[in-house]
């Protein structure tokens, strides 16, 4: 471990100097450690500066994910509940409980299944990660338990939020309870798109400006003859087609002689 001394005296060392500026992965590692004792205000003030760094961090053009910071979050929540956990029972004489490492690997894997969702990957990469897989069994409780109350928050993790919030299309993991039905056909839930919305192969200007006043259609179909769908377009590309042709220097020519050629004629 590297232990920072930052503005300490000689032969001491600063906790939160050592957490922060030992980069993701020391902070982990210190986190993680079985055989040192960890005071509960440095491990109290780090997990709320963290959060909050980690908080408002997403979003912003930083290099930065969110699986290393829910990890750290996880961690310093576990090591904290355990040091005084430890602490409370040396004070009253209480049986010998786990060792605060062993708690902040257990929190960094809740924290980490009610963000993503996932269950069997967490153990492993945790288990892996420590080489102790006797720590399967409490990790697969502590997963179990967090995912179940996240699932009752909402059924989607971070990632999926993130998908749909930002509009791409994509298939659930598992099919809809409406669509498990005896004779339910493809045709019984497709959404009809109105005339002005389907698009020829060598679509007009005007045909792609009528396509775009449909507001709430995102994806417009490319209709080839005999009414068969070759493609689809997004409505990015049509608005991009059309910033493109506007542009275009031989339409700027064509505007700039309209005038000259109509003073001519009057």
């Amino acid at each position: 471990l590297n232990y920072v001394q930052h503005f300490c005296p000689e032969g001491h060392y600063s906790e939160l100097a050592s957490y922060f500026l030992s980069g993701a992965e020391g902070f982990v590692k210190h986190l993680y450690a079985l055989g040192d004792h960890q005071r509960s205000g440095p491990l109290a003030l780090a997990m709320v500066l963290y959060f909050s760094l980690a908080c408002g961090m997403p979003g912003t053009p930083v290099p930065m994910g969110t699986f290393v910071p829910s990890m750290v979050v996880g961690a310093l929540a576990g090591r904290l509940c355990g040091e005084n956990l430890s602490a409370w029972m040396d004070h009253i004489g209480g049986p010998t409980v786990a060792a605060p490492g062993i708690y902040a690997i257990i929190g960094s894997g809740a924290v980490l299944a009610g963000l993503t969702h996932m269950t069997v990957g967490i153990v492993a990469l945790l288990a892996e990660a420590v080489g102790d897989f006797g720590l399967v069994a409490p990790l697969m409780l502590s997963v179990f338990v967090a995912q179940t109350a996240s699932r009752l928050i909402s059924n989607f993790g971070y990632d999926e939020h993130l998908i749909i919030m930002k509009g791409i299309p994509f298939l659930d993991p598992e099919i809809p309870h409406e669509f498990i039905a005896e004779g339910l056909k493809a045709g019984d839930i497709v959404v009809e798109l109105p005339s002005e919305a389907l698009l020829p192969p060598k679509a007009t200007l005007r045909a792609i400006k009528r396509a775009l006043r449909q507001r709430k259609i995102k994806y417009f179909p490319i209709i080839d003859e005999g009414s068969i769908c070759i493609g689809v377009t997004t409505r990015g590309r049509l608005k991009a087609v059309l910033k493109a042709v506007s542009s275009h220097p031989a339409i700027d020519r064509l505007s700039q002689r309209r005038p000259s050629i109509t003073s001519n004629a009057s």
